[in-house]
């Protein structure tokens, strides 16, 4: 949703001046789930006492990200800096995530939800296909779109849908 509220974020802290940044807060946004998703591996790197594979991921990731932002911020500036950034980010999250369930496959997650989130987050873009509309209205719509997509395609967190009143709740 940061990705759809770039604008009205930049306007609201940084006032209409930095108008500008909002599409490079879009792409760096675009990092911020890989950030999430690291965090989540990185746990359970912690959980098991796997300490030196935290250190070793952390260490990789300052390195591609300082190689990669290095190049791209000379072709593209701010916005090769964001892409360089978020491009480095998922890719951690990824490393993580093989490198811990690896010899471990009791923790393999299921990625039979990978697509349905993946089409949730493409549907909540739709908003921004129209013009002309209030950026706090393609944010509500945005939201409000995931939302829904994520129950009908039944990738809605367990967690989170337990906190769901029973009418609006579908069978897992």
């Amino acid at each position: 949703m940061l990705a759809v509220g770039a604008p009205l974020a930049v306007a609201l802290i940084g006032g209409g001046r930095f108008a500008p940044a909002a599409p490079i807060l879009a792409i760096a946004a675009l990092g911020l789930g890989g950030a999430f998703v690291n965090a989540v591996w990185a746990y359970g790197m912690l959980s098991l006492h796997l300490h030196r594979l935290i250190l070793a991921v952390a260490l990789g990731s300052v390195a591609a990200l300082v190689a990669v932002v290095a190049v791209l911020v000379e072709l593209d500036g701010a916005r090769g800096a964001a892409i360089g950034t978020a491009v480095v980010e998922i890719g951690a999250a990824i490393v993580a995530g093989v490198l811990l369930v690896r010899g471990r496959p009791h923790l393999r997650p299921r990625l039979s939800t990978v697509p349905k989130v993946g089409a949730a987050g493409l549907l909540a873009c739709l908003p921004l296909l129209v013009s002309g509309v209030a950026i706090a209205v393609e944010l509500l719509a945005s939201t409000l779109i995931s939302g829904v997509a994520l129950l009908v395609l039944r990738a809605f967190p367990d967690e989170l849908r337990d906190l769901l009143p029973a009418r609006v709740k579908r069978p897992a």
